[in-house]
């Protein structure tokens, strides 16, 4: 009998949803117990106090983001994420989990514009950024790399916002091309971003940047030299 990775998935999403709620209640017991003593305490410890508090929100807030909006039929759907999430709060996400996914020699860039997006594409997003990242670090050798990711909004054919987002790697030296697109984390991370709907372009040259754009069909978007382009 093949070993059931989905099963692996489902499991393990629903112990995301358990340590993000368990998480939840411990920085909400030290966030009343920080109020509680913070005329006995100096200002400085306080205020460090509290901006631990608020770190360990934070951190549940984003496993329970990470573990997807769905869970199948070994979780519970009430903990799932729903609604829209700010891109910067996306990008917060991705800093935090993407960076030991690169390891060291490697510097992730993040940065985000205005815009909204929903949890079935941040999920995908995510997880092809991470999936895309960890090729990274099995295709650079020793070399130095920078990773800039930049996520947008922009207008489809239809005028609607969708979410546009650009990852640009850059190698210290000749960029390997073909050990990157033929790795697993790469094919892997394009099918999870196909799945969702979303359109993956990638272009590059050796000793040159390689430039992954994910974004919706119809929607237009400009590129470094300010020529308007379309998925």
């Amino acid at each position: 009998m093949p070993y059931d990775f989905e099963a692996d998935v489902q499991l393990l999403q629903g112990v995301l949803s358990t340590a993000a709620h368990d998480l939840g209640g411990l920085s909400s017991a030290l966030g009343l117990r920080a109020d509680a003593m913070s005329a006995s305490l100096a200002s400085a410890d306080a205020a460090a106090l509290r901006a631990v508090t608020e770190e360990a929100r934070r951190l549940g807030r984003q496993l329970r983001r990470l573990r997807g909006p769905h869970v199948g039929s070994t979780g519970n759907n009430s903990l799932a994420p729903v609604g829209e999430r700010r891109l910067s709060e996306w990008i917060m996400l991705l800093q935090r989990f993407g960076g030991p996914v690169l390891g060291r020699g490697v510097v992730l860039e993040p940065s985000a514009g205005d815009g909204m997006m929903g949890a079935e594409v941040e999920h995908a997003l995510t997880f092809g950024a991470l999936a895309l990242f960890h090729a990274v670090r099995e295709t650079r050798g020793d070399q130095s790399v920078v990773v800039a990711v930049r996520a947008d909004c922009v207008r489809d054919a239809d005028a609607a916002d969708v979410v546009d987002v650009t990852i640009d790697v850059r190698w210290s030296g000749s960029a390997p091309l073909g050990e990157l697109a033929a790795n697993r984390w790469y094919l892997h991370a394009r099918s999870v971003v196909e799945r969702q709907g979303l359109e993956w372009h990638a272009d590059g040259e050796p000793n040159d940047a390689f430039v992954v754009r994910i974004g919706r069909s119809g929607a237009t978007y400009s590129s470094s030299e300010g020529e308007k382009h379309s998925f």
